[in-house]
C-alpha cells in the first residue's frame, strides 16, 4: 500500500511545497491532496510521476510508516533565521537518518550507546559534565585527537545532511 507519510517525508526533504510538487509531477494539486490525505490511492502513472519528481526509488513509497522526529525534540543552531521549509527539510533528513541507522543495525554489530544520564542539573556546568564523561569513559584529561572516532566507539552515530536545493 502506498504511504502518504513517505510521500510527505520526501516532499519535505526536497523542500517542495505541495503546489510545486504537483506541478513538477504533472498532477493536479487536488489529486496530490487526496493522496496525502489518504482519500485516493495513486495509480501506477501517478506513482511514476512522483518518483521522477522526487528522485526517490518507487519501493520507498511502499514501505512502513517512517520514524518521526518532533520539532521540539530537535536542536537547531539558528531557529530564528530558519524558515519552516528549512526546518521541515532538516527534520525529514533526521527521520531518514534514523531509518538508515535501523538498516545498518540489522547488517552490522555496533556498540550500544555508552552515555550518562546527567539530567538538567549539569546543563549549567559544562566543565564538571566533561570531567564526569571523561571519568565514565576512562579517557583521562589529555586532548582528544579525533572526537568523532571516540564518540563512534561509544555508540554515538553521526550523519551529515547534505543541503538540498530550494525548489
Amino acid at each position: 500500500m502506498f504511504s502518504s507519510e513517505r510521500l510527505e517525508l520526501a516532499r519535505k526533504r526536497c523542500r517542495y511545497t505541495a503546489k510545486s510538487l504537483a506541478e513538477k509531477a504533472g498532477i493536479s494539486p487536488v489529486t496530490l491532496s487526496r493522496i496525502v490525505n489518504k482519500k485516493q490511492e495513486p495509480d501506477d502513472a501517478t506513482v511514476a510521476a512522483l518518483v521522477r519528481a522526487l528522485g526517490y526509488p518507487r519501493e520507498f513509497f511502499f514501505k512502513d510508516e517512517p520514524p518521526k522526529i518532533r520539532a521540539e525534540a530537535a536542536s537547531f543552531r539558528s531557529l530564528s533565521t530558519m524558515t519552516a521549509r528549512e526546518r521541515d527539510a532538516a527534520l525529514a533528513a533526521g527521520e531518514l537518518a534514523f531509518e538508515l541507522m535501523d538498516w545498518v543495525k540489522e547488517k552490522f554489530a555496533l556498540p550500544e550507546p555508552d552515555l550518562l544520564d546527567l539530567g538538567p542539573k549539569h546543563e549549567q556546568d559544562p566543565a564538571a559534565t566533561a570531567r564526569m564523561v571523561r571519568q565514565h569513559w576512562s579517557i583521562g584529561e589529555k586532548p582528544i585527537g579525533n572526537i568523532i572516532k571516540l564518540f563512534e566507539t561509544k555508540g554515538i552515530r553521526f550523519f551529515r545532511s547534505l543541503r538540498t536545493q530550494k525548489r
